[in-house]
């Protein structure tokens, strides 16, 4: 048989936004079938859908522990994943729930006991057995899902969205068992495109799609080129955040102030401050601050280390189990506050490197079908090896007197051949490391480095 070479191609994408205004909205429409599908209205006619969801539908009372369970091992990847990513005296924000999610829903795909589900078990902190992952994943995902429901019915609710959607090639049908098990545990939609006939048109189509559930934070995942006559199809997961702080910055009291940059630079930089009742918390080595979002159990925190002329070294050593010992020492103090405004973006760049040095490395081989549980066995049968071509994550972060803005994408391509005493002061004038997380288990959404606010 001819040696054919067919591509793969799987997004995931986390959005986190807060009171921007975008003043050039992507034209949509409406998709009937299950949910209603929202997609561009120019691509409407192009995308046909077989079964769709609008988002992630969680269970109300998830098992605490499995919630626990699944903080842990994310964390665990997220700071594992920082420290790859992180590159000299610049700023840094991606998404490890992008990342994590995209290659758990990919992860059934694989053959349980070869070697790229292995690497994917290790590399990623995933449970051995598919189900018992997925199953632990999506107690994750509900919990993160709960703790973004309104405290209070007097408030601005937290806007919440999670959308996993599988495209595959119009010329083939991926296998009813992987379908029923996205769909059972992610609420994943399928949908199809001509991606070999009119490759460059679909790849516009699911970065619009991308767009339009992203409320335009991130317009182009897949880069020109990226969608070839080979490729077979597209998964994207999307998240989507958007709330404002507990305490709003005055905007008045924003002004220009000096950040002492990675580099050694001193930089002048917009600086927002006030004085509130935060959570703060320190150790012998760091100190944090904690700004809740209104109306949700969501907040970012600020970490940096007490000696600042050694940020880099304390960087190297500060991992999960340290983030966990400080979100255990918070406690509320009257503090002083003094951040930067921020807007800063990262990507889209492969990371295709960066996960081979985590260990996953057997997926990038053209040799072999790494994914045999993905397509029917007719589909199958006009394929040959089936591998990940490339990956990619683009993520933008703004950060300013409302509250907080952050976008995140991941693709990975993959082909075939075939009361206080005392006020406290926490001013992020110097390096510092962030995470947007969860209170109540703990899992990070975003991370990062600020280095230089005022690099883009």
């Amino acid at each position: 048989m001819k040696s054919l070479k067919t591509t793969w191609l799987l997004a995931g994408i986390g959005i986190l936004s807060l009171s921007c205004q975008n003043s050039d909205k992507t034209e949509t429409a409406t998709i009937n079938g299950p949910g209603n599908t929202i997609v561009p209205e120019q691509y409407a006619e192009l995308m046909s859908f077989s079964e769709s969801q609008v988002t992630y539908t969680p269970e109300d009372n998830p098992d605490l522990a499995e919630v626990k369970r699944f903080a842990d091992d994310h964390n665990r990847f997220a700071f594992q994943m920082f420290r790859k990513l992180r590159n000299a005296d610049k700023n840094l924000a991606f998404s490890p729930l992008s990342i994590r999610t995209v290659f758990a829903t990919l992860y059934p795909a694989t053959e349980a006991g070869q070697t790229p589900a292995t690497e994917f078990a290790t590399g990623f902190a995933f449970d051995a057995d598919f189900d018992q992952n997925s199953s632990l994943l999506k107690s994750g995902l509900d919990g993160l899902a709960n703790s973004m429901s309104p405290t209070s019915l007097e408030d601005d609710p937290a806007q919440y969205k999670l959308v996993n959607q599988l495209w595959v090639d119009e010329s083939l049908e991926a296998d009813p068992d992987y379908l029923d098990h996205i769909k059972g545990y992610y609420n994943a939609g399928v949908g199809s495109l001509p991606f070999r006939t009119q490759t460059e048109l679909s790849r516009e189509a699911v970065n619009s799609f991308v767009a339009v559930n992203t409320e335009d934070l991130i317009k182009d995942l897949l880069p020109e080129g990226s969608i070839k006559e080979n490729t077979i199809s597209v998964l994207t997961n999307s998240v989507y955040f958007k709330a404002q702080w507990q305490y709003a910055f005055n905007q008045n009291l924003t002004s220009p102030s000096s950040f002492q940059s990675l580099a050694g630079e001193t930089k002048s930089v917009e600086m927002m401050s006030q004085q509130e009742s935060f959570e703060f918390a320190e150790t012998d080595t760091e100190q944090a601050l904690s700004l809740d979002y209104r109306n949700a159990k969501i907040a970012m925190i600020y970490i940096q280390p007490k000696d600042a002329a050694n940020y880099l070294s304390w960087e190297d050593e500060f991992d999960q189990e340290d983030f966990s010992a400080l979100l255990e020492a918070k406690s509320s103090a009257e503090t002083k506050v003094s951040v930067p405004k921020l807007d800063m973006e990262w990507g889209s760049q492969s990371i295709k490197d960066t996960l081979k040095t985590m260990g996953i490395e057997r997926v990038f081989d053209r040799d072999a079908n790494h994914f045999p549980n993905l397509f029917t066995e007719e589909s199958q049968a006009t394929l040959g090896s089936v591998f990940i071509d490339d990956v990619f994550h683009k993520t933008k972060l703004i950060v300013d007197e409302s509250g907080t803005e952050a976008a995140a994408a991941t693709g990975i391509v993959i082909g075939t051949e075939s009361a206080p005493t005392e006020v406290k002061t926490f001013s992020v004038d110097r390096p510092t490391l962030f995470a947007i997380y969860d209170k109540v288990s703990a899992s990070i959404l975003f991370m990062g480095r600020i280095a230089d606010p005022s690099q883009k």
